[in-house]
């Protein structure tokens, strides 16, 4: 899958494309989406709580970080970043679970 992203507001960054491989890992409960160009690879995982009618959502990446103090660099500032992107997703989820949201994904 082709996918275009608004990292970090598209006003500010722009907008960047991605080409995915997405697998379910877990029919319902756990996606893996791997960027095929650099091998990054993020779980989204969803866990019903309160017999289902809530649901716990976590968003992770594994990224392979350089060596000693620049990827120690690299490091925080990748987390710190995708914490604000994590954040913003997680609200978009909530819109659209709540009826408000609208979904946007260009499949091509």
């Amino acid at each position: 899958m082709r996918a275009r992203d608004c990292v970090s507001g598209c006003m500010r960054w722009g907008t960047q494309d991605f080409h995915v491989a997405i697998t379910e890992l877990v029919p319902g409960r756990t996606l893996i989406e791997t960027e095929l160009d650099s091998g990054v690879v993020t779980t989204f995982t969803v866990l019903p709580v309160d017999g289902g009618g809530d649901c716990h959502v976590t968003i992770s990446t594994e990224l392979k970080n350089r060596e000693g103090m620049l990827g120690s660099i690299e490091k925080m500032m990748t987390t710190l970043f995708l914490r604000r992107v994590y954040a913003e997703e997680l609200r978009l989820l909530s819109e659209v679970v709540q009826g408000r949201g609208k979904g946007d994904i260009d499949e091509r």
